[in-house]
């Protein structure tokens, strides 16, 4: 008789909970969609949303009212076999729940522009300028070989743009892109190439990288009124001194070099001359201040220089030692206006603790030369 009476208990309560089960099977289809992880629920999009899951999944078993421990054995095995790729799934999200990873792989450049001879094993050239290991958060590091190069330097002159581009195992990107100058002259050049620097263009000219033959800007108005105040704020401080140059056009430049080479000698002209289209006096933000000797260096008003110049957007082009990066001897009066911004953070660069204080534009903006 208690048999009887304990098997009616059992189908009593198996009934009730089934309608109670089916209330519980909508409600938690309602929670998959509340958390967008209908489509895919085995990927959790946090923790949260695992604890929300697993309250919910307690909250099945939780029947207080039982009496009798066998029927709500029972009824509890009953629960697990009706939602059992329910629980299937909430184990899934318990156990291999992961952050999504956003963050991209990193990865450094030696130069970002760069003068190059010729286009023989440009791959590896590509390459080699790669600084160190590509690195990755999750992936670890990342070998060279994963990384791709886009675009294409053909065999005649111009300025060629490369994307570095690596990508993680997360679909992460990380780029670079890297500038080629090949074989540039100032007669196939047909702009100016500028460099940006905080949201700012500046004009690139040096021993390798020419302007335009036809170039001829005049002086630059902005750089021209910050000269002057730069000037008064010198006269002010009781030190005297003179403009000797500013803007010259090509053929002023010409004449310059056909008359030093004729005087000095070809080798000679070439590290204290620019050639024609070469010069950074064709640009119109640059000007010779003082005396044109190395003796200049030795004056207040050099000194001033130094400890100002940057104030008004003004640098120091050509610093002592460095002649193998720039091409040309010391110019301690050969000064180019950057903007305050560029010019301050390279003056902070040259008289940092252990800064390097004949630091040039070239190695502040990434720019390199390959014989």
């Amino acid at each position: 008789m208690k048999k009887i009476w304990l098997c009616l208990l059992i189908i009593l309560f198996i009934s009730v909970d089934f309608a109670a089960c089916s209330n519980n099977h909508e409600n938690l289809q309602g929670r998959l969609k509340e958390l967008g992880l209908v489509t895919d629920p085995i990927i959790a999009s946090s923790t949260e949303a695992v604890s929300n899951y697993q309250e919910l999944r307690v909250g099945l078993f939780k029947k207080q009212s039982y009496s009798i421990q066998e029927p709500k054995n029972l009824i509890r095995k009953f629960i697990d076999a009706l939602y059992s790729q329910e629980y299937y799934l909430l184990n899934e999200l318990k156990y291999n729940t992961v952050e999504a990873d956003t963050t991209v792989p990193v990865f450094y450049v030696y130069y970002k522009y760069i003068t190059i001879s010729n286009i023989k094993n440009i791959n590896q050239c590509f390459r080699d300028n790669v600084k160190g290991k590509i690195i990755d958060n999750c992936d670890g590091e990342i070998p060279i070989e994963k990384m791709q190069f886009i675009g294409k330097i053909k065999n005649k002159p111009g300025v060629y743009k490369i994307k570095y581009v690596v990508e993680d195992s997360s679909g992460n990107q990380a780029e670079e892109t890297v500038y080629y100058f090949y074989k540039l002259t100032p007669k196939n050049m047909k702009k100016p190439f500028y460099f940006v620097y905080n949201g700012e263009k500046h004009i690139l000219a040096n021993k390798w990288v020419p302007a335009p033959k036809k170039f001829k800007p005049g002086a630059n108005k902005t750089a021209r009124k910050k000269l002057n105040e730069m000037l008064a704020a010198m006269k002010k401080a009781g030190v005297g001194v003179k403009v000797k140059s500013g803007f010259r056009s090509y053929s002023t430049q010409a004449k310059m070099w056909k008359r030093s080479v004729k005087r000095y000698g070809k080798t000679k002209t070439a590290r204290v001359l620019a050639k024609p289209g070469y010069s950074e006096h064709q640009t119109g933000f640059t000007y010779d201040i003082g005396l044109v000797s190395t003796s200049f260096a030795k004056t207040e008003a050099y000194t001033w220089l130094q400890e100002h110049a940057h104030e008004y957007g003004f640098i120091l082009r050509y610093p002592k030692s460095a002649e193998a990066i720039t091409g040309y001897s010391y110019e301690p009066w050969h000064y180019r206006y950057l903007g305050v911004d560029l010019a301050t953070a390279i003056y902070n660069e040259r008289h940092k603790e252990g800064g390097n204080p004949d630091l040039t534009l070239e190695e502040f903006i990434g720019y390199t030369r390959l014989n």
